[in-house]
């Protein structure tokens, strides 16, 4: 039960918090600094910062709601590599 909810944690605090390290000033000077990384790096913080023009309140909701996204696809693979794939459509299946 630890394992799984451990499982199900990790993916949903990378998830969550990667936006705001990416953003970070010591981030984007370390990979700044990586001469092979220049061209990709500047066509990501040109996207970036579009993005960064959205309302932190927005982008809060945003990096909330993918990572919730991404902890219940770590939940459905551990319920189908325990369960198998038959278990897991019966569980989604409505009861009558």
């Amino acid at each position: 039960m630890i394992r799984t909810a451990a499982l199900v944690l990790a993916p949903f605090t990378i998830i969550l918090f990667t936006p705001y390290i990416v953003e970070a000033n010591w981030f984007v000077n370390a990979v700044a600094s990586i001469q092979a990384l220049k061209q990709t790096t500047e066509s990501f913080y040109n996207w970036a910062f579009t993005v960064s023009q959205i309302d932190g309140a927005t982008r809060f909701i945003i990096s909330q709601m993918l990572a919730a996204l991404g902890a219940l696809i770590v939940v459905g693979l551990q319920l189908w590599r325990v369960k198998g794939t038959k278990n897991l459509v019966r569980a989604f299946r409505r009861r009558k």
